[in-house]
């Protein structure tokens, strides 16, 4: 997966008409190219984008609260081929924000893991994979 673009959040808030607008708090959108071809991002849902701009797909619709909300940073394509993502807020341990996972194809969504006081409460920025 690449980063193909960071739109300039001054100027631009949904880069298609199609797009829901970023959660409150974040200006902007950063999509990923996945191995698939097609471009990925999150705001108020995950979704899915042709790079000439066609066939939109949300893939799954945030509901704030127990799945997360304000994201900032970009979803990452694991070597597993799902995409994760993490949310600064949201989630069910004192609104700290979440880590979540789902496959290209919109199936599987999954909070894994929900942050709180001790753990890395409302993690802000992109996720990369290790060994």
């Amino acid at each position: 997966m690449r980063s193909v673009s960071r739109l300039n959040c001054a100027r631009i808030r949904s880069p298609h008409p199609k797009i829901p607008p970023p959660s409150s708090g974040a200006d902007c959108f950063s999509f990923q190219q996945a191995s698939d071809g097609a471009l990925y991002g999150a705001g108020k849902s995950i979704f899915k984008i042709d790079p000439n701009g066609g066939n939109f797909t949300v893939l799954h619709y945030f509901t704030d609260v127990a799945d997360g909300t304000l994201f900032y940073g970009t979803l990452l394509q694991a070597s597993d081929g799902a995409l994760y993502g993490a949310g600064m807020q949201g989630g069910t341990n004192n609104n700290g924000g979440t880590l979540f996972t789902i496959n290209t194809n919109g199936t599987g969504f999954k909070v894994l893991h929900t942050f709180g006081n001790t753990d890395g409460f409302n993690p802000l920025g992109a996720l990369i994979t290790g060994n």
